[in-house]
């Protein structure tokens, strides 16, 4: 009985990720969830009383989502190779961040206008990443400067996802991040 719960509750944070990504969190609705998810809609409210629930659930599973991937990116010896690795992901996804934007710096700025609350929540996923490749700068012995640095680096990400997004141009990704490695080399 348990499992079903979490299966549910899970799906329907999966559904309502995937939807937010592609529509925004203003165009989704309960409805929109409950039929991607194949939870009857009246079910949703057992586990998620209002949409800003919804909301919080999906960015507590991006920040669980990317605290996996660095502990992944962690295996990786070389902090310049591990920043290299997380600038080949946003590569690897140009294509949906083309389509969508950025499931991170969207859902960000689309709460930003929406909630003080959600806003400052999903603020948390951009600080852990600055916080992440400071770590990574620093362990280039780079201590000066290396927020700064952290700061160019995510920036650097995000624009190029606004930019592929706003043009419909899977390549400036590709391009832009290219160059961005290259920037990471001469760290």
């Amino acid at each position: 009985m348990i499992t079903k719960t979490v299966d549910k509750r899970d799906c329907l944070i999966r559904s309502a990720t995937t939807l937010i990504h592609k529509q925004g969190f203003g165009r989704t609705t309960l409805a929109d969830i409950s039929k991607e998810s194949g939870v009857p809609l009246g079910n949703v409210y057992y586990y998620f009383k209002t949409k800003d629930e919804i909301a919080e659930a999906v960015i507590n599973h991006r920040i669980d989502q990317f605290m996996r991937q660095f502990v992944l990116w962690e295996k990786i010896p070389d902090p310049r190779e591990r920043l290299i690795a997380f600038a080949q992901f946003i590569i690897d996804h140009k294509k949906v961040m083309a389509s969508h934007g950025c499931p991170v710096g969207s859902l960000c700025q689309e709460l930003d206008k929406k909630n003080e609350g959600l806003s400052k929540k999903s603020g948390l996923i951009l600080k852990n990443q600055v916080a992440w490749i400071r770590k990574q700068v620093e362990l280039l012995g780079r201590i000066s400067g290396s927020f700064n640095l952290a700061t160019h680096f995510l920036s650097s990400l995000q624009g190029m996802a606004l930019l592929a997004n706003a043009l419909s141009d899977p390549e400036i990704i590709e391009r832009e991040g290219e160059t961005l490695k290259q920037w990471v080399y001469q760290l």
